[in-house]
Protein backbone atom coordinates (compact mmCIF):
# COMPACT_ATOMS: atom_id res chain seq x y z
CA UNK A 1 0.00 0.00 0.00
CA UNK A 2 1.41 3.57 -0.63
CA UNK A 3 1.94 6.05 1.55
CA UNK A 4 -1.33 8.57 1.32
CA UNK A 5 -1.35 11.97 0.96
CA UNK A 6 -1.59 12.94 4.50
CA UNK A 7 1.24 10.78 4.90
CA UNK A 8 3.77 13.04 3.68
CA UNK A 9 2.85 16.22 5.32
CA UNK A 10 6.35 17.20 7.07
CA UNK A 11 7.68 19.79 9.97
CA UNK A 12 8.35 21.79 6.80
CA UNK A 13 4.38 21.76 5.48
CA UNK A 14 3.76 22.63 8.79
CA UNK A 15 5.68 25.17 9.47
CA UNK A 16 4.67 26.75 6.50
CA UNK A 17 0.96 26.63 7.30
CA UNK A 18 2.13 28.26 10.91
CA UNK A 19 3.52 31.17 9.50
CA UNK A 20 0.08 32.48 7.99
CA UNK A 21 -0.39 33.05 11.98
CA UNK A 22 2.72 35.23 12.04
CA UNK A 23 0.63 38.06 13.70
CA UNK A 24 -0.37 35.05 16.31
CA UNK A 25 3.36 33.83 16.72
CA UNK A 26 1.68 30.54 16.84
CA UNK A 27 4.83 28.93 14.81
CA UNK A 28 6.92 29.32 18.12
CA UNK A 29 4.00 27.07 20.34
CA UNK A 30 3.81 23.84 18.30
CA UNK A 31 5.82 21.01 19.57
CA UNK A 32 7.41 18.79 16.97
CA UNK A 33 8.07 16.93 18.95
CA UNK A 34 4.81 14.98 20.14
CA UNK A 35 4.85 12.20 18.43
CA UNK A 36 4.15 8.92 20.71
CA UNK A 37 7.24 6.53 20.40
CA UNK A 38 7.30 3.00 20.14
CA UNK A 39 10.20 0.59 21.11
CA UNK A 40 9.07 -1.66 18.41
CA UNK A 41 9.67 -0.48 15.13
CA UNK A 42 9.62 -3.57 12.07
CA UNK A 43 8.43 -6.90 12.41
CA UNK A 44 11.76 -8.39 13.25
CA UNK A 45 11.59 -6.44 16.91
CA UNK A 46 8.04 -6.97 17.24
CA UNK A 47 8.36 -10.99 16.85
CA UNK A 48 11.65 -11.07 19.31
CA UNK A 49 9.42 -9.36 21.83
CA UNK A 50 6.85 -11.69 21.53
CA UNK A 51 8.72 -14.23 21.90
CA UNK A 52 10.91 -13.55 24.82
CA UNK A 53 8.62 -11.84 26.71
CA UNK A 54 5.76 -13.94 29.30
CA UNK A 55 5.95 -12.15 32.41
CA UNK A 56 2.56 -14.15 32.92
CA UNK A 57 1.12 -17.93 31.75
CA UNK A 58 -2.02 -19.10 31.59
CA UNK A 59 -2.92 -22.76 31.10
CA UNK A 60 -6.67 -24.76 31.35
CA UNK A 61 -6.65 -28.01 32.36
CA UNK A 62 -9.42 -30.78 31.21
CA UNK A 63 -11.85 -29.24 33.72
CA UNK A 64 -11.58 -25.44 32.48
CA UNK A 65 -9.68 -24.92 35.68
CA UNK A 66 -7.61 -21.69 35.07
CA UNK A 67 -4.09 -21.97 36.75
CA UNK A 68 -1.25 -18.89 35.74
CA UNK A 69 2.55 -19.02 36.25
CA UNK A 70 4.34 -16.05 36.84
CA UNK A 71 8.35 -15.44 35.22
CA UNK A 72 10.77 -16.68 37.62
CA UNK A 73 8.33 -19.25 39.16
CA UNK A 74 8.06 -22.97 38.52
CA UNK A 75 4.91 -23.79 40.18
CA UNK A 76 1.43 -23.41 38.63
CA UNK A 77 -1.12 -21.41 40.91
CA UNK A 78 -4.98 -22.22 40.78
CA UNK A 79 -6.21 -18.57 39.78
CA UNK A 80 -9.27 -17.75 42.26
CA UNK A 81 -10.59 -14.57 41.19
CA UNK A 82 -14.37 -15.02 40.17
CA UNK A 83 -13.99 -13.33 36.93
CA UNK A 84 -17.67 -13.14 36.45
CA UNK A 85 -18.72 -10.99 38.98
CA UNK A 86 -15.23 -8.56 39.71
CA UNK A 87 -13.46 -7.89 36.28
CA UNK A 88 -12.34 -4.57 38.35
CA UNK A 89 -10.63 -7.11 41.17
CA UNK A 90 -8.77 -9.17 38.31
CA UNK A 91 -8.17 -6.36 36.45
CA UNK A 92 -6.15 -5.03 39.30
CA UNK A 93 -4.57 -8.40 39.91
CA UNK A 94 -3.53 -8.79 36.36
CA UNK A 95 -1.78 -5.25 35.72
CA UNK A 96 0.98 -5.57 37.74
CA UNK A 97 2.10 -8.96 35.72
CA UNK A 98 1.04 -8.09 32.75
CA UNK A 99 4.03 -6.94 30.14
CA UNK A 100 4.36 -3.17 31.04
CA UNK A 101 3.55 -0.52 29.33
CA UNK A 102 6.41 1.40 29.01
CA UNK A 103 8.48 -1.43 27.54
CA UNK A 104 6.62 -0.70 24.43
CA UNK A 105 5.35 3.09 25.19
CA UNK A 106 8.04 4.87 26.66
CA UNK A 107 6.45 8.07 26.14
CA UNK A 108 2.54 7.42 27.01
CA UNK A 109 2.54 9.25 30.41
CA UNK A 110 3.05 12.80 28.16
CA UNK A 111 1.90 11.52 24.88
CA UNK A 112 -1.42 9.98 24.11
CA UNK A 113 -1.61 6.47 22.16
CA UNK A 114 -3.80 5.66 19.17
CA UNK A 115 -6.98 2.97 18.91
CA UNK A 116 -4.16 1.43 16.64
CA UNK A 117 -1.29 1.28 19.26
CA UNK A 118 -3.72 0.46 22.21
CA UNK A 119 -4.65 -2.87 20.30
CA UNK A 120 -1.41 -3.96 19.72
CA UNK A 121 -0.65 -3.47 23.44
CA UNK A 122 -3.84 -5.83 24.10
CA UNK A 123 -2.98 -8.30 21.24
CA UNK A 124 0.85 -8.39 22.74
CA UNK A 125 -0.13 -8.93 26.07
CA UNK A 126 -2.98 -11.28 25.20
CA UNK A 127 -0.38 -13.74 22.91
CA UNK A 128 2.13 -13.44 25.85
CA UNK A 129 0.12 -15.04 28.59
CA UNK A 130 -1.77 -17.39 26.49
CA UNK A 131 1.04 -18.28 23.82
CA UNK A 132 0.12 -20.93 21.43
CA UNK A 133 -1.97 -19.75 18.13
CA UNK A 134 -2.39 -16.39 19.69
CA UNK A 135 1.21 -15.99 18.83
CA UNK A 136 1.09 -17.33 15.57
CA UNK A 137 -2.17 -15.16 14.84
CA UNK A 138 -0.33 -11.85 16.10
CA UNK A 139 2.70 -12.95 14.32
CA UNK A 140 1.02 -13.60 11.18
CA UNK A 141 -0.90 -9.91 11.33
CA UNK A 142 2.85 -7.93 12.19
CA UNK A 143 4.32 -9.76 8.94
CA UNK A 144 2.23 -7.75 7.01
CA UNK A 145 2.22 -4.47 9.13
CA UNK A 146 4.22 -0.39 8.51
CA UNK A 147 5.03 -0.38 12.47
CA UNK A 148 6.24 3.41 11.42
CA UNK A 149 2.83 3.93 9.95
CA UNK A 150 0.70 2.12 12.34
CA UNK A 151 -1.48 0.36 10.06
CA UNK A 152 -1.35 -2.81 7.39
CA UNK A 153 0.96 -3.15 5.15
CA UNK A 154 -2.30 -3.88 2.48
CA UNK A 155 -5.59 -2.19 1.76
CA UNK A 156 -7.53 -5.54 3.10
CA UNK A 157 -4.64 -6.08 5.42
CA UNK A 158 -5.75 -7.19 9.64
CA UNK A 159 -5.04 -4.09 11.84
CA UNK A 160 -4.35 -4.70 15.60
CA UNK A 161 -7.80 -3.16 16.33
CA UNK A 162 -9.29 -5.94 13.95
CA UNK A 163 -7.24 -8.51 15.63
CA UNK A 164 -8.31 -7.85 19.50
CA UNK A 165 -11.68 -7.54 18.42
CA UNK A 166 -11.70 -11.24 16.51
CA UNK A 167 -9.81 -12.16 20.18
CA UNK A 168 -12.45 -10.62 22.27
CA UNK A 169 -15.39 -11.73 20.12
CA UNK A 170 -13.89 -15.74 20.93
CA UNK A 171 -16.14 -15.16 23.61
CA UNK A 172 -13.63 -16.72 26.45
CA UNK A 173 -14.38 -14.85 29.79
CA UNK A 174 -10.62 -15.14 30.42
CA UNK A 175 -9.27 -13.32 27.33
CA UNK A 176 -11.59 -10.40 27.85
CA UNK A 177 -10.43 -10.55 31.48
CA UNK A 178 -6.86 -10.15 30.03
CA UNK A 179 -7.76 -7.61 27.31
CA UNK A 180 -9.55 -5.23 30.19
CA UNK A 181 -5.88 -5.71 32.25
CA UNK A 182 -4.49 -4.60 29.72
CA UNK A 183 -6.90 -1.46 28.69
CA UNK A 184 -6.57 -0.79 32.84
CA UNK A 185 -2.36 -0.74 32.75
CA UNK A 186 -2.47 2.02 29.56
CA UNK A 187 -4.96 4.23 31.66
CA UNK A 188 -2.92 3.62 34.62
CA UNK A 189 0.43 4.67 32.88
CA UNK A 190 -1.38 7.77 31.59
CA UNK A 191 -2.22 8.98 35.07
CA UNK A 192 1.27 8.93 35.64
CA UNK A 193 1.57 12.48 33.89
CA UNK A 194 2.94 14.90 35.50
CA UNK A 195 1.88 18.26 36.19
CA UNK A 196 3.36 21.12 34.20
CA UNK A 197 6.30 22.67 35.44
CA UNK A 198 4.97 25.66 34.45
CA UNK A 199 2.44 26.10 37.22
CA UNK A 200 5.46 26.11 39.85
CA UNK A 201 2.57 24.34 42.43
CA UNK A 202 3.02 22.89 45.90
CA UNK A 203 4.21 19.51 46.64
CA UNK A 204 0.55 19.45 48.47
CA UNK A 205 -1.15 21.00 46.04
CA UNK A 206 0.02 18.53 43.35
CA UNK A 207 -0.83 15.09 45.46
CA UNK A 208 -4.42 16.82 45.80
CA UNK A 209 -4.56 17.15 41.83
CA UNK A 210 -3.29 13.70 41.27
CA UNK A 211 -5.85 12.21 43.50
CA UNK A 212 -8.48 13.73 41.63
CA UNK A 213 -7.57 12.82 37.94
CA UNK A 214 -6.96 9.10 39.23
CA UNK A 215 -10.14 9.42 40.54
CA UNK A 216 -11.57 11.15 37.54
CA UNK A 217 -9.81 8.09 35.25
CA UNK A 218 -10.89 5.49 37.32
CA UNK A 219 -15.20 6.46 36.81
CA UNK A 220 -14.07 7.00 33.24
CA UNK A 221 -12.65 3.33 33.16
CA UNK A 222 -15.48 1.98 35.30
CA UNK A 223 -18.22 3.33 32.85
CA UNK A 224 -16.26 3.11 29.50
CA UNK A 225 -14.64 -0.40 29.80
CA UNK A 226 -17.23 -2.16 32.05
CA UNK A 227 -20.78 -0.53 32.23
CA UNK A 228 -20.34 0.61 28.31
CA UNK A 229 -17.92 -2.25 27.08
CA UNK A 230 -18.39 -2.99 23.64
CA UNK A 231 -20.82 -6.27 24.66
CA UNK A 232 -22.74 -4.39 27.34
CA UNK A 233 -23.19 -1.53 25.17
CA UNK A 234 -24.54 -4.19 22.25
CA UNK A 235 -27.46 -4.83 24.47
CA UNK A 236 -28.53 -1.59 25.72
CA UNK A 237 -31.24 1.12 23.46
CA UNK A 238 -29.41 4.44 22.56
CA UNK A 239 -31.65 6.00 25.17
CA UNK A 240 -29.84 3.59 27.76
CA UNK A 241 -26.49 4.65 26.55
CA UNK A 242 -27.06 8.42 26.60
CA UNK A 243 -28.40 8.02 30.17
CA UNK A 244 -24.96 5.76 31.85
CA UNK A 245 -22.57 8.90 29.87
CA UNK A 246 -24.79 11.40 31.47
CA UNK A 247 -24.57 9.96 34.89
CA UNK A 248 -20.93 9.09 34.31
CA UNK A 249 -20.57 13.11 33.16
CA UNK A 250 -22.21 14.13 36.68
CA UNK A 251 -20.06 12.00 38.57
CA UNK A 252 -16.80 12.92 37.14
CA UNK A 253 -18.29 16.55 37.06
CA UNK A 254 -18.75 16.20 41.52
CA UNK A 255 -15.31 14.84 41.97
CA UNK A 256 -13.77 17.52 39.61
CA UNK A 257 -15.80 20.58 41.41
CA UNK A 258 -15.07 19.22 45.42
CA UNK A 259 -12.16 21.48 45.52
CA UNK A 260 -12.47 24.82 43.40
CA UNK A 261 -9.04 25.72 43.11
CA UNK A 262 -8.08 21.95 41.72
CA UNK A 263 -11.07 22.60 39.73
CA UNK A 264 -9.48 25.43 37.80
CA UNK A 265 -6.27 24.15 37.95
CA UNK A 266 -8.02 21.15 35.98
CA UNK A 267 -9.70 23.11 33.41
CA UNK A 268 -6.09 24.93 33.01
CA UNK A 269 -4.74 21.41 31.83
CA UNK A 270 -7.17 20.65 29.72
CA UNK A 271 -7.44 23.63 27.61
CA UNK A 272 -9.82 22.44 24.17
CA UNK A 273 -10.77 24.09 20.88
CA UNK A 274 -13.54 25.42 22.86
CA UNK A 275 -12.01 28.04 24.09
CA UNK A 276 -10.66 29.31 20.98
CA UNK A 277 -12.36 32.53 19.84
CA UNK A 278 -14.57 31.53 16.60
CA UNK A 279 -12.73 34.07 14.32
CA UNK A 280 -9.71 32.20 15.00
CA UNK A 281 -11.08 28.91 14.76
CA UNK A 282 -13.01 29.76 11.05
CA UNK A 283 -9.40 31.46 10.40
CA UNK A 284 -7.80 28.13 11.10
CA UNK A 285 -10.00 26.09 8.83
CA UNK A 286 -10.09 28.68 6.07
CA UNK A 287 -5.91 29.03 6.15
CA UNK A 288 -5.76 24.82 6.40
CA UNK A 289 -8.09 24.19 3.30
CA UNK A 290 -5.89 26.87 1.21
CA UNK A 291 -2.90 25.18 2.57
CA UNK A 292 -4.24 21.78 2.19
CA UNK A 293 -5.52 22.62 -1.60
CA UNK A 294 -2.10 23.75 -2.42
CA UNK A 295 -0.07 20.79 -0.78
CA UNK A 296 -2.24 18.39 -2.72
CA UNK A 297 -1.52 20.22 -6.19
CA UNK A 298 2.14 20.46 -4.87
CA UNK A 299 2.18 16.93 -4.92
CA UNK A 300 0.16 16.42 -8.18
CA UNK A 301 1.21 18.56 -10.94
CA UNK A 302 -1.11 19.20 -13.63
CA UNK A 303 -4.09 19.40 -11.30
CA UNK A 304 -5.66 22.34 -9.62
CA UNK A 305 -8.11 20.62 -7.73
CA UNK A 306 -9.26 16.50 -7.32
CA UNK A 307 -11.18 14.86 -9.16
CA UNK A 308 -11.65 10.91 -7.67
CA UNK A 309 -13.06 10.77 -4.67
CA UNK A 310 -10.40 8.99 -3.13
CA UNK A 311 -8.89 12.02 -4.26
CA UNK A 312 -11.09 14.46 -2.14
CA UNK A 313 -10.76 12.39 0.90
CA UNK A 314 -7.09 12.56 0.84
CA UNK A 315 -7.31 16.67 0.58
CA UNK A 316 -9.65 16.26 3.91
CA UNK A 317 -7.15 14.29 5.35
CA UNK A 318 -4.64 16.88 5.09
CA UNK A 319 -6.92 19.96 5.48
CA UNK A 320 -7.81 18.30 9.12
CA UNK A 321 -4.28 17.40 9.97
CA UNK A 322 -3.60 21.18 9.27
CA UNK A 323 -6.03 22.21 11.49
CA UNK A 324 -5.12 20.03 14.36
CA UNK A 325 -1.15 21.10 14.12
CA UNK A 326 -2.58 25.10 14.50
CA UNK A 327 -4.68 24.32 17.22
CA UNK A 328 -2.57 22.78 19.07
CA UNK A 329 -0.30 25.63 18.58
CA UNK A 330 -2.64 28.13 19.68
CA UNK A 331 -3.85 25.82 22.67
CA UNK A 332 0.14 25.84 23.61
CA UNK A 333 0.39 29.28 23.66
CA UNK A 334 -3.29 29.95 25.60
CA UNK A 335 -1.35 28.16 28.19
CA UNK A 336 1.66 29.62 28.38
CA UNK A 337 -0.65 33.08 29.33
CA UNK A 338 -2.74 31.23 31.54
CA UNK A 339 0.40 29.88 33.50
CA UNK A 340 1.20 33.51 33.89
CA UNK A 341 -1.66 34.42 35.73
CA UNK A 342 -2.11 31.59 37.45
CA UNK A 343 1.59 32.25 39.19
CA UNK A 344 0.14 35.82 39.95
CA UNK A 345 -2.58 35.16 41.98
CA UNK A 346 -3.75 31.08 42.58
CA UNK A 347 -6.16 31.82 44.90
CA UNK A 348 -8.36 33.71 42.61
CA UNK A 349 -7.61 32.55 38.80
CA UNK A 350 -10.09 30.79 37.16
CA UNK A 351 -9.68 29.28 33.81
CA UNK A 352 -10.82 30.64 30.49
CA UNK A 353 -14.49 30.00 29.88
CA UNK A 354 -16.24 27.75 26.60
CA UNK A 355 -16.60 30.46 23.55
Amino acid sequence: MGKELSDLINDNVVRANLAKFSDLGLDRHYDFDAESECTIRNYDEFSNFVKTNSPLFFSISDDNTLYYKIEGEDAETVFDIDVNSSFSKSDQWLSDKLIRVNEIFPTISSVPVSEEQTSCYVCLCISSVFKDVFIDEVLEVADQYDFTKWRPNLDDGISFVDLSINWIQIGSKYVKMVAAAAKYSLLREKQKKTVPSALQLPEGVVSKLNKVLRDVDTIRYEYDNIKLSPEVRSKLSKLDVKVIIRERDNRIEEVLKEDSSIYQIYRLMNLNSNVIPPTILLRINREARKSALSFFCDMNPGLDKPKAYEDRVELKKVENKLKKTVRRAYLNKLFVRESEKFRQDPTSYVAPNFV
